[in-house]
């Protein structure tokens, strides 16, 4: 299916999911029009009309391409991804070919946001236990352990200060926390924003003085060479004792044994994890049965308005594109996000 105004010569060719509802596809090719150039939708419902359809692609939309496919797709000039993580693409591959990555960083801060706090909430108040009682028809309100906490005066460490990261700092200063957060790049005319008593850098020392300095960490970071495997054993060792660990960004962040040594030794008071390495985690992994633990299928970035937001993000964008105008939430390729 095409959308192509009469009189134009030159459209821009979308490569798009057939699954994009018909008014959103609508609201794309208006942004076309409004940058002063006619869009072409070439939509696909399989793989085999996706590799068909994507050597007449300038423009790709919500299409993951493998490193496989890049030699398929000479006009392709842009990529925007309806998903803030980008550690499955052929980066390097897209670097060479040239090709632009934009992605939806921003438009989930508050659905995420949410989500860790209802992670820390259930392990501060032990909702997740009694849950786990309710479904076994036991009432044990004295055997709860540890012990129901509050959010007040503990101190946060968010690591990844986006804007993510952002939304956490906001919804903690509510909660009367202390917040310290990290972030790989830090400049003395960028201060710390309101609610955020310390901001620190990248460096393994920052990373261990923040694990040593908060009640509770948060991890938004991305899946990066650097970030890989980066809270291991000596990580939830650096940790204060009974301090409780959430990991909202990417999996391969963690190493999974470490984090099943930590919750059964105590040395941890408890987990949340929305993402873990291994997804969907295998029914045999040790992590389902260890203590203290919260596990969701990766579901912090849903919400209703997913889709919507994702088209307006790329709309505007498309018609910057369209103008030659530079585009906002470019991914860098070669740091990984």
């Amino acid at each position: 299916m095409s959308h192509v105004p009469d009189g134009t010569e030159t459209p821009v060719r979308i490569l798009m999911p057939a699954r994009v509802p018909e008014d959103l596809r609508a609201v794309a090719v208006a942004a076309a029009a409004a940058g002063g150039r006619a869009a072409e939708l070439l939509l696909y419902h399989d793989r085999q009309e996706f590799a068909a359809r994507l050597p007449l692609a300038e423009v790709s939309y919500a299409a993951a391409l493998r490193a496989e496919d890049i030699p398929s797709a000479p006009r392709l000039r842009w990529m925007h991804l309806t998903s803030a993580g980008v550690d499955r693409l052929p980066l390097r591959s897209l670097a060479e070919a040239g090709t632009i990555v934009t992605n939806a960083r921003g438009q989930h801060a508050d659905a995420m946001a949410d989500h860790a706090f209802g992670l820390l909430l259930a392990l501060s108040r032990n909702i997740a236990a009694s849950v786990r009682d309710q479904a076994a028809s036991r009432w044990a309100r004295h055997a709860a352990s540890p012990t129901p906490a509050e959010l007040s005066g503990r101190r946060l460490g968010i690591l990844g200060f986006g804007a993510i990261g952002r939304a956490i700092a906001k919804r903690a200063q509510a909660f009367g926390m202390d917040v310290w957060a990290s972030r790989r790049r830090t400049r003395e005319d960028d201060p710390a924003p309101p609610g955020v008593s310390r901001i620190l850098g990248p460096s393994r020392a920052e990373f261990l003085e923040i694990l040593g300095a908060c009640d509770d960490i948060v991890s938004v970071l991305p899946s990066t060479e650097r970030t890989r495997g980066l809270f291991d054993a000596a990580a939830f060792s650096a940790m204060r004792p009974g301090a409780r660990f959430l990991n909202i960004g990417r999996g391969d962040v963690l190493e999974e044994e470490a984090l099943d040594a930590a919750l059964r030794s105590g040395l941890l008071a408890g987990a949340g994890c929305d993402c873990l390495p291994r997804e969907p985690l295998p029914p045999d992994a040790a992590l389902w049965g260890a203590p203290n633990l919260v596990i969701t299928p990766h579901i912090g970035g849903m919400h209703p308005n997913y889709e919507r937001r994702a088209m307006a993000t790329f709309s505007a964008n498309l018609t910057r594109y369209c103008r030659d105008e530079p585009l906002e939430n470019l991914v860098d390729l070669q740091e990984g996000y």
